[in-house]
């Protein structure tokens, strides 16, 4: 957090950052913290963050849960608290301007049983992004971002290993 908020607080900053929570089991517990930690950066407002403006959301960072999170904070907090949420759409759904979050199509990442070289995986992912990129463009709404996922470890393999093969 600490991290975070010095980046976009950095003078003549024009860059925001989206930190993306997902498969926790402290949710309440995160949202408070972003709250506290990063202050007066912390994105808050209503409405979907695929339609903002640069200059609304430069100098800031933007924090959203999947559903999993929306869910378990309940009604304890909001994107006017600065809590937003993440939602993956099929091909024909189209962007809801009322959604406090981020809608996106894609999905990704390799089988995470497949036991072959972080090479390999990171060619497979590399092709499924591509297609799925591609699909995204001639069939959803423009409003919905398109978002790539470049997870490519398994169950056994270092992240350390994947982060300096990317």
């Amino acid at each position: 957090m600490k991290d975070a908020k010095e980046f976009v607080e950095n003078e003549g900053r024009k860059e925001f950052l989206i930190l993306k929570f997902d498969k926790c089991t402290n949710y309440q517990t995160i949202a408070r913290e972003c709250m506290f930690f990063l202050g007066k950066t912390l994105f808050t407002g209503t409405g979907s963050l695929n339609t903002k403006t640069l200059r609304e959301l430069k100098g800031k960072v933007i924090i959203v849960f999947t559903q999993e999170g929306i869910n378990e904070i309940g009604s304890l907090y909001n994107s006017t608290h600065g809590v937003f949420g993440c939602k993956s759409l099929d091909l024909n759904e189209n962007h809801d301007p009322n959604y406090p979050g981020i809608q996106y199509y894609g999905k990704g990442g390799t089988k995470p049983l497949r036991m072959y070289s972080q090479d390999m995986k990171i060619k497979e992912n590399r092709q499924t992004q591509k297609k799925l990129m591609r699909q995204g463009m001639t069939t959803t709404d423009r409003d919905v971002m398109g978002m790539m996922y470049w997870t490519s470890t398994g169950i056994f393999e270092s992240i350390k290993e994947r982060i300096d093969k990317l």
